[in-house]
């Protein structure tokens, strides 16, 4: 019996725990004119947050999403994260670069469908480029959507009950 107990906690001290970090709701406010598809509409200021003392490897996040405004229909999306403010080639502004030069900053792989209700449709994404633990590592993190199908114009989409599970070692 002590032999399974030693071995079970063995298991444990090498396994990789994983760890639940809340975050900040995201709001992107859509315009009415100037953003289409082909386009990564980022949020106006970064996501801050403590900088953890121990660097995580890897991150995974789940949340919801929904849409509230005018002109609601179906729409499908990509998030992006970047560790820096938009900015350099392929931006036209602080908060609009083309869809094109950001694939690296994409999260997500499988898009996210936000209903015409405005009703919250829960997502969850595996950080394949690792811009998420990159920024949750720094303290701060701007994100961003690029909306593939569908049409919204002066709306919100709005990122909702964001829970960062992250891997230490």
């Amino acid at each position: 019996m002590r032999k399974f107990l030693i071995l079970g906690l063995l298991m444990v001290a090498c396994s990789n725990p994983i760890f639940g970090v809340n975050m900040s709701d995201v709001t992107l406010s859509v315009p009415a004119v100037g953003y289409s598809a082909g386009q990564v509409l980022y949020s106006s200021g970064s996501s801050r947050f403590n900088k953890p003392t121990i660097a995580f490897t890897s991150v995974k996040l789940r949340g919801s999403s929904s849409q509230t405004g005018t002109g609601l229909q179906t729409v499908k999306l990509f998030l992006y994260a970047r560790t820096t403010a938009p900015s350099g080639a392929g931006c036209t502004s602080s908060i609009v670069c083309s869809a094109a030069s950001q694939d690296s900053f994409k999260l997500n792989s499988v898009e996210i469908e936000l209903k015409p209700d405005g009703s919250k449709t829960a997502f969850v994404v595996n950080d394949p480029n690792g811009k998420l633990k990159d920024g949750i590592n720094a303290g701060e993190l701007w994100f961003g959507v690029g909306i593939t199908a569908g049409a919204t114009f002066n709306s919100d989409v709005k990122l909702t009950e964001l829970v960062a599970d992250v891997t230490i070692l």
